[in-house]
């Protein structure tokens, strides 16, 4: 009887049939794998050109809005499919954005520093103008002893 290498695999009727089967496969079967990676590839790409061109498209409309979150994900789409000069609008509007969020941060952090310092005591904030502007005042008093910190955007 012949020896056989560890790795060999004895050839009996059923390894026979599947060889057959293996070698009967249509072309199209055999690169099933490949044409669906392939397909893939496709996709992606199409998804790609079509995110450049609705961001493309709307861009004058995107540079108009003022909502930095609605900048922020159009920089970041932009920015997966390849653009870059082309968001330039985008990234002056969200900077002009960010820069209205911070002076309407300063100024309602000045009105809370008035108010604050406006009364000395919740008492007599409360006996001129009640119980309400007590509370704001107390509020106030609050937020200004802790330091103004200007909150930061994410990253564009």
């Amino acid at each position: 009887m012949a020896m056989s290498l560890p790795s060999q695999v004895p050839h009996d009727a059923e390894a026979t049939n599947l060889e057959r089967e293996a070698v009967s496969l249509p072309n199209n079967q055999e690169n099933a794998p490949v044409a669906h990676f392939k397909a893939v590839q496709e996709d992606a790409r199409n998804r790609e050109k079509e995110i450049r061109e609705r961001i493309l498209g709307s861009l004058a409309e995107l540079a108009q809005s003022r909502d930095g979150y609605v900048l922020r994900t159009a920089i970041a789409e932009g920015e997966s499919v390849g653009l870059k000069e082309e968001l330039a609008p985008l990234r002056s509007a969200l900077a002009e954005v960010d820069e209205l969020r911070k002076a309407a941060l300063l100024k309602a952090r000045k009105a809370q520093e008035k108010l604050a310092g406006d009364f000395k005591t919740a008492k007599e904030a409360q006996d001129f103008g009640g119980p309400i502007l007590a509370a704001q005042w107390r509020a106030a008093v609050k937020e200004v002893a802790k330091p103004f910190v200007m909150p930061e955007g994410p990253e564009s």
